[in-house]
């Protein structure tokens, strides 16, 4: 089951990140340019981090510490 879905979530994440523009701005907004902010992005010494990656990665993250065990 967590196999299926990570695979499934690992699909959404290259279709969201190799489509030109953005389908989160275009289905929520109805505007390919803009980009859906879910907080704002964290600043960290002289490094700027998106949080869309930081939380995108996280979700990864977890579904595949659950499938390696």
């Amino acid at each position: 089951m967590f196999k299926l879905l990570f695979y499934l979530i690992n699909t959404i994440f290259a279709i969201f990140y190799l489509y030109p523009g953005s389908l989160l701005g275009f289905i929520l907004y109805k505007n390919l340019n803009k980009q859906p902010q879910l907080t704002d992005d964290f600043n960290f010494l002289l490094f700027n981090f998106s949080s869309n990656h930081v939380y995108a990665f996280l979700i990864l993250s977890f579904f595949s510490f659950f499938l390696f065990f």
